[in-house]
């Protein structure tokens, strides 16, 4: 019962039918209105992805394992690698139906199969350009009720002016300069990678994720202007709930004009 048990292996005949549609995962979100001031809203517990699987038309032998297969993992949890995808999901069937029989020594089976938070993975998701979600920092409503996160900022970086210009993700960011100034984002989903842009007068910034330091001084210095993009990811991130926070470390690269840390955006894999 863990990650090593794979539903999927190539040339089993517990292969699902392909093409097998992945849906996006569902992450709730209310909203209420406090007695006093305006409605507030916020995430609302974690989210989740069903993914609906057939087998048409198989032996009785191999719906006979399948039924083996949801009754082994009814309390544990399985990985599920979609070929097509090139993608492995932890989880279990929370519900099974069939075998039917469709004619001579012919079954057909469906299931639902829930990926769950918090499981270990056989391997973690890593393809950013696939199934990576942008989430920039100056557009709260937008990131809470579009893409399902949470944005905090502190200090100088709570600007309404922020910077304007070309070079950053979706031509908005905000900055600062004053050591301990923060940033964070609250989401859901595995891994993450920081998208800023790069310039001369950009220092050091340390990167924290779930609490923990991951990067103590990301140098995001440049002699010329580097245009907002992908500066550091961690992949390794089970999926749940989490925080990653940027804080201005008030140090920098020697050539550096100035300490700025760019909180521009964040991709998470989902």
């Amino acid at each position: 019962m863990s990650e090593q048990n794979i539903l999927n292996p190539a040339g089993s005949v517990l292969n699902p039918d392909f093409p097998l549609a992945v849906p996006p995962l569902t992450i709730p979100i209310s909203e209420f209105t406090p007695r006093k001031g305006g409605p507030y809203t916020r995430i609302q517990g974690e989210g989740q992805r069903v993914i609906p699987m057939t087998w048409k038309r198989r032996s009785r032998s191999t719906a006979d394992q399948l039924r083996q297969w949801f009754e082994q993992y009814r309390q544990g949890y399985f990985s599920f690698f979609h070929s097509e995808l090139n993608r492995y999901y932890s989880g279990r069937f929370v519900e099974m139906q069939g075998p039917t029989q469709e004619g001579y020594e012919q079954w057909t089976t469906s299931a639902s199969f829930v990926e769950l938070p918090g499981l270990a993975m056989y391997a973690n998701p890593t393809n950013f350009a696939r199934d990576g979600v942008m989430i920039d920092s100056h557009d709260d409503m937008t990131a809470l009720t579009v893409n399902r996160a949470q944005i905090f900022r502190t200090g100088n970086f709570l600007s309404v002016v922020g910077d304007i210009g070309a070079n950053n993700y979706a031509g908005h960011t905000f900055y600062s300069d004053v050591t301990n100034d923060y940033v964070e984002w609250q989401y859901f989903g595995y891994g993450f990678a920081l998208w800023s842009k790069k310039d001369v007068n950009a220092g050091h910034v340390e990167v924290s994720l779930d609490g923990v330091v991951v990067q103590a001084a990301l140098d995001c210095y440049s002699a010329v202007t580097v245009p907002s993009a992908n500066v550091y990811q961690k992949t390794d991130v089970l999926l749940g709930t989490h925080r990653v926070k940027l804080r201005v470390t008030g140090t920098k690269n020697a050539s550096a004009a100035n300490y700025y840390v760019y909180a521009d955006a964040i991709q998470v894999i989902r």
